[in-house]
């Protein structure tokens, strides 16, 4: 896999720039979003996307990656956009970018755009017919408030569970009471899945791993405790489950 640096050079306006950091503040919600929608049987998703800026000397072009992945700390994903200047990357490329690179990301449900910071940014300077335009390219409906998650635009720190988490407490508990296990094991990756729920946030299955017998000690491929992803990605409730 071919990598492509993505440049943090700030977009010329510094809403862009307010923007871009914002994202990647909340980014674990974009990959709670992924997370489940991964293990649903039938997707619920119509889009999900990450852009980042991609450099060759002089030129820069800010593009979305599609068939996104995420260990913790690096997003991989399919370029897009076709570039317009650029010739070291062209739709199709796998690619790899640092989280703290990441300008903005996406998803979409029924039609109404989740994320896409940057995006509100641009919106906010266009009048109402430009607007509806944009939104038309897009074939998405964009809200005035950036939203998070399931409808909701709100402090974090405020907003619930995925609802997927909740639902699949008893069921995960139900496969851990007959094979324990299961809460130490790594998947082809090297993660346990205490690594990959903290990565996504979901309180509840940690404490239920931890209860299990998961090692809060075990580190992901890149050197990480489960701890220390979720608080890099800003998973407070996850950090204070590790102590509870």
């Amino acid at each position: 896999m071919r990598r492509v640096r993505a440049n943090l050079v700030p977009h010329d306006d510094p809403a862009i720039e307010v923007a871009s950091r914002r994202a990647r503040e909340t980014f674990g919600y974009f990959w709670r979003e992924v997370w489940w929608e991964r293990r649903r049987i039938v997707g619920g998703l119509d889009l999900a996307a990450v852009k980042a800026a991609f450099v060759e000397g002089d030129a820069v072009e800010h593009l979305w990656v599609v068939d996104v992945d995420f260990d913790g700390l690096t997003v991989t994903g399919t370029v897009v956009n076709e570039p317009l200047d650029l010739t070291g990357v062209r739709p199709g490329d796998r690619v790899d970018v640092e989280l703290d690179e990441v300008e903005d990301w996406l998803f979409a449900v029924d039609g109404l755009a989740h994320g896409g910071f940057t995006i509100a940014a641009i919106r906010a300077g266009l009048g109402r017919l430009a607007r509806r335009r944009h939104d038309r390219a897009w074939g998405l409906r964009f809200p005035d408030e950036v939203l998070l998650v399931h409808g909701q635009s709100a402090d974090p720190a405020r907003l619930d569970d995925h609802p997927l988490c909740l639902a699949s407490r008893a069921d995960l508990a139900a496969t851990l009471q007959v094979d324990r296990s299961l809460a130490m094991e790594r998947d082809e990756d090297g993660f346990t899945l205490l690594h990959r729920e903290a990565i996504a946030g979901d309180a509840p299955l940690v404490v239920l791993l931890l209860a299990f017998g998961a090692d809060p000690a075990a580190r992901s491929p890149r050197g990480l405790t489960a701890e220390e992803h979720a608080e890099r990605l800003g998973w407070t409730r996850v950090v204070e489950a590790m102590h509870a």
